[in-house]
């Protein structure tokens, strides 16, 4: 009988799998594997998270300068503190390199990469090199800190009958792949969507003051693809969510690029991925201040829908029909 391997898992059960072999013995940790980043409390609540950047898979050479791969490189890193209600205080780079690789395109990367820690307050504080015999690697380990007195903000506490809020423009970014791979004439559309894709802008300041300020029950970085997130939003909280159509789409932007590419604009926004948003579970009451902030710091939000008892499953609903949302999305062993 031939063995299993990790493309027959799939990401998710891959992760759920190595997650059952993990353990946390340490008192410090207050949240350990299994959220956007793990916390330990050793004087304060220390957020910590990686992620990376591999050549062929998250990108392709000709598609990225340099410098605007290493903002993005941090960026990504930045968005899974934000969505634990973190600042970020610093990040360690690994680079895995080619020896063919020229000098100045390291420089130029590392220029972007410090830019990138730069957008978010936070330094470069080291890392290492490696030699590799092709492709890539950025590996980045992000540092990150929560105000006194602030509770993480985890991805199980989304409650029935609560708002479910998006910020950004989820889709942006999946329209863009798209456009790569397939080839596109240039359009404003196109341009803002690569934009969204190749230089992601996570909103990290809000994430951090709207738990600071106790408006989200529940929080989660949208990477995956809001369809999968969404699910793991509702499976920690033990929660369903219902989402209107017509909002998810409210991205005029996106609409025209999906036009273009012949694609459902509701397929991008659930399953495109590489968003860099944020999911957040906010209750009646606290929705009115919710909105006030994001306008304050510049942040797009717009309610999507409800989160509702789990047995009534994730669904959207379009032209007065309910219909089941899968959890398509970003998975590197699909």
């Amino acid at each position: 009988m031939a063995r299993l391997t990790v493309s027959d898992l799939g990401e998710v059960e891959l992760v759920e799998q190595i997650l059952d072999k993990l353990s946390v013995p340490n008192s410090d940790v207050q949240i350990g594997p299994g959220d956007d980043a793990a916390v330990l409390g050793i004087g304060g609540s220390v957020v910590l998270t990686t992620d990376s950047q591999h050549e062929g898979t998250h990108y392709f050479a000709e598609w990225i300068a340099p410098e605007v791969l290493g903002r993005r490189a941090i960026a990504v890193n930045a968005s899974d503190l934000g969505a634990m209600g973190a600042r970020p205080r610093g990040f360690l780079v690994a680079l895995a390199l080619p020896t063919s690789t020229e000098l100045d395109w390291v420089i130029s990367l590392a220029e972007g990469l410090r830019e990138g820690a730069e957008r978010f307050g936070a330094s470069i504080l080291g890392g290492d090199v490696a030699a590799v015999a092709d492709r890539v690697s950025i590996n980045v380990t992000a540092l990150g800190e929560i105000e006194k007195n602030t509770e993480p903000v985890e991805r199980g506490g989304a409650a029935e009958g609560t708002w479910c809020f998006v910020t950004g423009w989820p889709g942006r970014s999946g329209a863009a792949r798209q456009m790569f791979k397939t080839g596109y004439k240039p359009s404003a559309a196109f341009e803002a969507c690569i934009d969204a894709f190749l230089d992601p802008r996570p909103p990290v300041t809000f994430g951090g003051c709207v738990a600071s300020q106790g408006l989200v029950g529940a929080m989660i970085d949208i990477s995956d693809g809001l369809a999968v997130d969404l699910e793991r939003i509702c499976l920690a909280s033990g929660v369903g969510a219902r989402l209107d159509a017509e909002m998810l789409v409210a991205d005029t932007v996106l609409v025209d690029a999906a036009a273009e590419l012949n694609i459902d604009p509701i397929k991008l926004v659930l399953g495109g991925g590489e968003d860099y948003e944020l999911l957040c579970s906010v209750a009646d009451g606290k929705a009115q201040t919710f909105r006030a902030l994001a306008a304050e710091t510049g942040v797009e939000v717009r309610a999507v829908g409800r989160f509702v008892a789990a047995d009534e499953g994730i669904t959207f609903v379009r032209a007065g029909h309910a219909e089941t949302i899968l959890p398509d999305g970003w998975d590197h062993f699909a």
